[in-house]
């Protein structure tokens, strides 16, 4: 059901799940976590990116960027390579074998700080969003940039795109959905704070768009008439990453804790805590979730 009144839900988690796995991994902010062919990788604001087994053993390290932290990857299944975007304002594509840099990407003037690859008419496309406040889409064959989808007037932290319709969001207190193909501003979604993070989720059959703002609190819209339709509360920090996986939203805040949501139901299900800072990155594989943080650790935890 929907919350036609937009009123909040404050509601209470009747778990608290502690981490099956927490590895202490880096010595700064780690940026990205994520899940590849049997092993964990993490990004930090060390410069590095770091590969794991399923125990927490370090496997490699590779310091790929000299000038500034690594903020975001990507993994592109169909050619085996790792894209990561950084503080040096690039985008580099390296082989996972032996980190070795194949591509590289540059235009933007602020630090890049989320990707995504999205299939689009049948063509993988890269795209990135800077502190430049603009969302550039690259051609990855020649690596050339393709167009520039300018409207932000802040910084863009985070994007998510299905179909032809691509979404960012940023500090400007507004999420955007944009037209692929022209450009066009589709939709926008307004905030009374940064607008921090987003996904696209289902509410029954209804895909949804979601988003988190520096209000502690979760907006679900319907994307294409821009109705927003809950807002749902419960975690008592700022929320900077969301992630949905079988039917289940997560989401990371600064209070250093990680929440599960049935949006179907209106429920808090699980509280997940361990951490010592803000939660930076959330990525699911199966029923295991894993998670980074300020304070430099990857948690690993059944879901």
């Amino acid at each position: 059901w929907f919350l036609e009144n937009l009123s909040q839900l404050d509601v209470d988690p009747s778990v608290v799940s502690d981490p099956l796995v927490f590895i202490k991994a880096h010595s700064e902010i780690i940026t990205c976590v994520k899940f590849f062919n049997g092993y964990i990788y993490s990004s930090s604001y060390d410069k590095s990116v770091k590969q794991w087994d399923i125990t927490g053993k370090n496997i490699k390290t590779s310091y790929l960027n000299k000038r500034g932290g690594v903020w975001d990857m990507m993994f592109d299944e169909e050619s085996n390579l790792l894209y990561t975007c950084s503080h040096d304002k690039s985008l580099q594509a390296f082989e996972i074998e032996d980190f070795e840099c194949v591509k590289l990407f540059k235009g933007h003037y602020g630090v890049i700080n989320k990707i995504l690859i999205h299939n689009f008419r049948s063509e993988n496309i890269l795209f990135s969003v800077s502190d430049d406040g603009d969302c550039f889409s690259w051609d990855i064959e020649n690596q050339r940039r393709i167009k520039i989808y300018r409207g932000h007037s802040s910084w863009v932290s985070d994007l998510a795109a299905s179909g032809g319709v691509l979404y960012t969001c940023s500090k400007d207190n507004r999420a955007i959905a944009w037209e692929i193909s022209s450009g066009r501003i589709l939709q926008t979604y307004a905030h009374s704070n940064w607008v921090r993070a987003l996904c696209l989720a289902a509410v029954g059959d209804e895909q949804v768009l979601v988003t988190s703002s520096n209000d502690k609190s979760i907006y679900i819209w319907r994307p294409r008439t821009g109705e927003n339709t809950k807002v749902l509360k419960g975690h008592n920090g700022n929320i900077g990453t969301l992630l949905y996986h079988n039917h289940i939203l997560y989401s990371g805040s600064d209070d250093g804790s990680i929440r599960a949501w049935d949006l179907n139901n209106d429920l808090c299900l699980k509280e997940f805590v361990g951490h010592n800072g803000s939660i930076t990155s959330l990525y699911a594989e199966d029923k295991v979730l894993y998670s980074g943080s300020f304070d430099g650790n990857i948690g690993i935890w059944e879901i």
